[in-house]
């Protein structure tokens, strides 16, 4: 079972998410609504992937990846920003070690996101 932990402002999107990615059958899915939150459980919980929100209160996506980068113990995890109002060129700019980055538009699909997470996860 891979683990997923969700950072994102909007708990209606997290809860949708959880729930479609649970209903696959192979994610355990955790949820945070800040940045604050989502350095604790990606320090507590290990995920396998974190999907990250570029856009939101307090602490950018783009700069939680920074910190993320920073710590020893999440610098390995894969992430895939989520938003709907970056491009990619404008991600690329933001992030300067993008590698094990990925970047989706939301609206989500549900199957493309089932099939990059498992492609970043083996």
């Amino acid at each position: 079972m891979k683990k997923i932990l969700i950072i994102d402002d909007e708990e209606d999107l997290c809860r949708i998410l959880k729930h479609m990615l649970e209903c696959e059958g192979q994610f355990q899915v955790h949820t945070a609504g800040d940045a604050e939150t989502g350095m604790t459980l990606a320090l507590s919980e290990e995920p396998d992937l974190i999907l990250l929100d570029i856009v939101m209160p307090g602490m950018s996506g783009t700069k939680m990846a920074e910190e993320l980068l920073k710590t020893p113990q999440t610098r390995p995890i894969p992430i895939i920003f989520i938003s709907a109002l970056v491009d990619k060129s404008e991600l690329k700019k933001s992030i300067s070690e993008a590698d094990n980055r990925e970047f989706m538009a939301k609206p989500l699909n549900i199957e493309e996101l089932v099939a990059r997470i498992m492609a970043m996860t083996g």
